[in-house]
């Protein structure tokens, strides 16, 4: 009777405790209001002063030693009916507790009404009431789903309860799918507490898994989500283990076949949380290599899905299932199938002739296995076939492995132009999976994965900071940290890195590299090492240095003159001596263009960074100048110097930005390039007389009834004809 009226009042107390018309409203110091709290427990006061948070947790913790005292000696005879309509007095007593949301929040507090609710179904078997009342409080109360879902594993592991939890989900698994439907708040309460519930005791939740699948049939995609979030956390959790017995791996691949169909639920959200699981699974090492076959190509299809949010989970699943792949570091194609050509040769030597078809010795593997145990104590000639056997059951399973690994490359190597696709989408998380799966693939040397990281350079142009960021990450992370631990070693991989990026290269692509190069050097990525070593290959200073080489160093340093000039300020003589300077019947004029570039790029220091930088300006003199002449000059009418007219664009364009005067510089150029063609001319006539004229006067009539002589002369080099302009020749 004592216990009755102790929980009778407990519960008016509460209710008038959690009343907003009855807390205490005091004025905060903006002019607002608040409730008025316990200063020890952070719970509302009562209205009639007395601390009812202490005196709360008073009665919780009496009640708890009451339970632990043998309470059957309270009726004779004892009366099991009597002892359960105790226990659910108590019950009621934390059910109401529990639904303060203050209450809650104190976890010491909390936690002794749970170990009161444990002790109870230990002692006197009331788990079935309980675990048909937690449906109820989930949902109505919203706070409880992970306190109860915590609980229940204490519950289960500590007390030693394992039937509520069979319970509490085949009381969800009862509900009304139309229910449901209609109740969106209760039911993501159900589907919160159910996922969290499998995820910290998948063992227990497991052997009533089946009631819940029935719920994937569903109209709620709520709850479709959840049973499938249970799916993941039970095979993770409990199906798993390499060891599974054969009725587990049954379990888990029907499971698996459930959650697999779901790729292509006809809600987004649902395909959405179904790859999300499988990426769980992915990185718990929990797919075996079979199924991760048979869902790889589903999962490609969704990278084109019309929701943005299932194809960046697609996206991420590709990524995570390329990072963490069973074959090998480098999935190098051409590799793994010359492997695979060697392999299966040596399996075929290893079969007698009769039978060198793989797929018959497949079917028979299991035979041959038995008849080796079964022989496993018999003569000699058994023993040695036993020995022959295993070792073509070792050959099979490297010869399937290496088939496996190549279906797989396939595959990743579809996947990388689809994600090439997705650099252009206007959704910035396409655009940064899509670049995070290219990164991934670069390192495991998929093919075609280095063309998509060359395309991605066009991100540079990005308005969004997060883009460029990104791409700026990738590059480092790819081209800029080694693996080599040795600093010294370091730098020739990172030059080598840069350099490889300019190899067939277009012009949007360098363009987009130079704006890359300046986003490094401001990040202060490449070090003054790196640059050393380009001005060492541009000079040939260090052995076995191509004339390729030469030129991509000195592409690379003009890029990086664009962040920082004093590079360029600092080497002009050797940018004349070694770049302009030329000897030789064949100048290499693409090289002279890359240093017309980069000097350019020479400014005097500004003390105002508001201001453009003010250019060098140089004498008329100047041997830069005179190299530039001679080059142009002497390379205009070589049979092989097809790079004339973009090194004369760079050469022209270098003139006007550093030469004190540039349009003198330039006339006396003309002069020269009309010289030599006179004596072109003059060859090619003595040459052909009688036969092919090169050069003929035209007069035209231009408006105003003005004439204006115009002469062309045509010349034939080697097979091709230049068409000049005189005396009037426009330069820009």
């Amino acid at each position: 009777m004592m216990v009755y009226v102790v929980v009778q009042m407990v519960e008016e107390f509460e209710t008038d405790a959690t009343k907003p018309d009855s807390l205490d409203i005091v004025t905060n110091k903006r002019g607002g209001k608040k409730k008025k709290k316990n200063a020890v427990t952070g719970s509302e006061s009562h209205p009639s002063g007395m601390d009812w948070g202490r005196e709360r947790e008073r009665v919780v913790e009496m009640t708890s030693d009451l339970v632990e005292n043998d309470l059957w000696l309270l009726w004779e005879p004892p009366s099991v009916q009597m002892m359960e309509d105790f226990s659910n007095l108590l019950l009621s007593l934390c059910y109401k507790l529990l639904e303060n949301p203050g209450f809650v929040r104190e976890k010491t507090a909390r936690d002794k009404v749970f170990g009161l609710m444990g002790s109870l179904m230990k002692r006197f078997n009331v788990a079935l009431g309980v675990g048909m009342k937690i449906p109820q409080l989930l949902q109505h109360f919203e706070h409880l789903t992970s306190p109860l879902a915590v609980a229940m594993s204490s519950w289960t592991q500590e007390y030693g309860v394992k039937t509520v939890v069979s319970e509490v989900v085949r009381e969800l698994g009862r509900k009304d799918p139309r229910d449901l439907s209609q109740d969106t708040s209760g039911t993501r309460c159900f589907a919160s507490f159910l996922v969290e519930l499998s995820q910290l005791v998948p063992a227990a939740v497991l052997p009533s898994i089946s009631v819940l699948i029935p719920h994937l049939s569903g109209e709620s995609y709520t709850m479709r989500n959840g049973v499938l979030g249970v799916i993941g956390e039970t095979v993770a959790g409990a199906l798993s283990s390499p060891s599974l017995d054969e009725q587990s791996r049954i379990t888990r691949d029907k499971l698996l076949d459930r959650l697999e169909q779901h790729l292509h639920d006809v809600n987004a959200f649902v395909r959405s949380r179904c790859l999300q699981i499988w990426l769980q699974l992915a990185n718990a090492k929990a797919i075996p290599l079979p199924r991760l076959k048979a869902i790889l190509p589903l999962v490609f299809g969704r990278t084109e899905d019309k929701s943005s949010n299932v194809r960046k989970n697609a996206v991420q699943l590709l990524t995570t299932v390329l990072a963490a792949n069973p074959f090998a570091a480098k999935l190098n194609e051409k590799e793994f199938k010359s492997r695979l050509v060697a392999e299966e040769a040596k399996l075929k030597a290893l079969l007698p002739p009769e039978s060198r078809n793989v797929d018959d010795v497949t079917s028979k593997e299991g035979e041959g296995e038995e008849r080796e145990r079964e022989g496993g104590e018999g003569g000699g000639g058994e023993k040695e076939e036993g020995e022959k056997a295993g070792e073509v059951a070792k050959q099979l399973a490297v010869v399937k492995y290496l088939k496996d690994g190549v279906e797989f490359i396939d595959l990743m190597s579809s996947c990388v132009p689809v994600c090439t696709r997705l650099l252009g989408s206007k959704v910035n998380t396409d655009v940064l999976e899509a670049l995070e799966f290219l990164a991934a693939a670069f390192e495991f040397q998929v093919q075609g994965s280095r063309e998509g990281v060359k395309k991605a350079l066009g991100l540079v142009w990005s308005q969004e900071q997060q883009m460029k960021d990104s791409l700026v990450e990738t590059y480092v992370r790819l081209f800029l940290k080694p693996q080599s631990e040795n600093p010294k070693q370091a730098v020739p991989i990172i030059v080598h890195n840069l350099m490889s990026l300019t190899n067939e290269a277009t012009y949007a692509e360098l363009s987009s590299l130079e704006q890359m190069m300046v986003l490094l050097m401001k990040g202060k990525n490449i070090s003054a090492p790196v640059v050393k070593l380009l001005w060492d290959i541009f000079t040939k200073s260090v052995g076995n240095v191509t004339q390729s080489q030469s030129c991509s160093a000195v592409l690379l340093l003009s890029m990086i003159a664009g962040a920082d000039p004093e590079i360029a300020n600092a080497n002009i003589r050797i940018l004349i001596s070694h770049g302009l300077k030329q000897h030789g019947d064949n100048p290499d004029l693409v090289l002279a263009r890359h240093c017309c570039v980069m000097l350019q790029k020479l400014h005097r220091s500004h003390s105002q960074t508001n201001k453009p930088p003010v250019p060098f300006r140089f004498p008329h003199s100047h041997s830069m100048f005179q190299e530039i002449t001679s080059l142009l000059v002497s390379q205009f009418s070589s049979p092989s110097s097809s790079q004339w007219t973009p090194f004369a664009e760079q050469a022209i364009a270098a003139i006007y930005r550093l030469s004190e005067q540039p349009d003198r510089l330039c006339g006396n150029i003309l002069r020269s390039l009309v010289k030599t063609m006179s004596g072109v001319r003059g060859e090619g006539g003595e040459e052909g007389e009688g036969g092919e004229g090169e050069g003929e006067r035209e007069d035209e009539e231009t408006e105003g009834g003005r004439r204006v002589g115009q002469k062309k002369s045509k010349q034939r080099e080697g097979g091709r004809e230049k068409i000049l302009s005189s005396p009037k020749i426009l330069i820009r």
